[in-house]
């Protein structure tokens, strides 16, 4: 499992655009891996889903990821969609509502693990979508995702 960055980015009052995300696997079944000692271990499944996320912002650099958890049957991410530099503002690149990114990172989570050959995985529709408006509430979230793994038995998600 690869160490998670240990600088935290800073909340951002001006931006307004930084969002903690929720996606859950259909009927919350534990499609990406298990917990252990307050340890995630990602399965083949979990992986994927996390390289998408880590694909994601590459393939959209005005996606800033602050923090990001996959648990078993269910991740969060708490990204900011970043002001356009003038470099991006030169590009053909069109910037995509939060709703049309998680529809890609779906779609694209989706085909990679059906093709591992679990073709049962499916996603919860929708997700759940939370404007961070306070630092308050920023160090909250990411405190809670950054330590998700280890309150695993207290987790309504579960």
């Amino acid at each position: 499992m690869e160490k998670k960055r240990s600088i935290k980015l800073k909340f951002n009052p001006s931006s307004n655009t930084i969002y903690f995300l929720t996606l859950c696997c259909k009927e919350r079944v534990d499609y990406f891996g298990t917990i252990d000692n307050d340890k995630m271990l990602l399965n083949e499944s979990g992986k994927i889903a996390s390289d998408t996320i880590k694909w994601l912002t590459k393939e959209f650099p005005y996606i800033v990821l602050h923090n990001h958890v996959v648990m078993p049957n269910h991740i969060h991410l708490l990204i900011e969609i970043a002001p356009l530099t003038e470099q991006l503002s030169k590009s053909t690149l069109k910037i995509k509502s939060v709703s049309q990114l998680i529809k890609i990172f779906k779609t694209t989570a989706a085909k990679q693990i059906h093709l591992t050959g679990n073709t049962d995985f499916q996603w919860q529709r929708s997700f759940y979508n939370h404007a961070v408006s306070s630092e308050v509430s920023y160090d909250s979230v990411y405190s809670n995702i950054s330590n998700n793994a280890q309150k695993w038995d207290e987790d309504s998600l579960k």
